[in-house]
């Protein structure tokens, strides 16, 4: 489809699309092969791996980034568990929101999100669908809260350029 659309043939390409084949989350056997394919934490994280490392400072994007990614949301997402949509975070962001939005940015970084806002920042809303013509498999997603995501464009854009050179350069062996 993207192929026939980049080659300036959208008719054909949109031809080509078909709809999803979702899994109905109601039957007992798509229960079992949705639960088969997450992955559970075996045993709980150390406590030590959580502590504060000494001299080690926490990233927060920054400011400029934030209002960045604000001013220009991905358009037409599919919204969290809470329904809210990109687009609703650019609207408050801009009408009187700016500063609550950046503090709330920089605590999803910082990760000194109260255990309260948790329970509304971290559940996902889960999407399975078929992966062969067979339906035998199964292709999980995960949709994340809105907020969260955007927390995250704005923490990669600003790493983007020592991203690139990090994962572009050549190192010693």
């Amino acid at each position: 489809c993207l192929r026939r659309t980049r080659l300036g043939e959208a008719r054909k390409g949109l031809q080509e699309l078909q709809p999803a084949d979702v899994v109905d989350p109601s039957k007992p056997e798509n229960q079992k092969k949705y639960a088969d394919t997450l992955q559970q934490p075996k045993e709980p994280l150390d406590p030590e791996l959580l502590k504060r490392v000494p001299g080690v400072k926490t990233f927060a994007p920054s400011d400029k980034y934030i209002d960045k990614v604000f001013s220009n949301p991905p358009r037409q997402r599919a919204a969290g568990v809470d329904g809210v949509t990109m687009e609703t975070w650019s609207l408050v962001y801009h009408h009187g929101g700016k500063e609550g939005c950046r503090g709330l940015v920089k605590s999803i970084w910082y990760a000194t999100v109260c255990d309260e806002c948790k329970k509304i920042l971290c559940p996902i809303r889960a999407c399975a669908f078929y992966k062969d013509d067979t339906r035998e498999r199964i292709r999980c997603l995960g949709i994340g809260d809105s907020i969260r995501r955007l927390a995250c464009r704005c923490g990669t854009l600003e790493m983007q350029k020592s991203s690139n050179k990090l994962y572009t350069s050549m190192h010693p062996t």
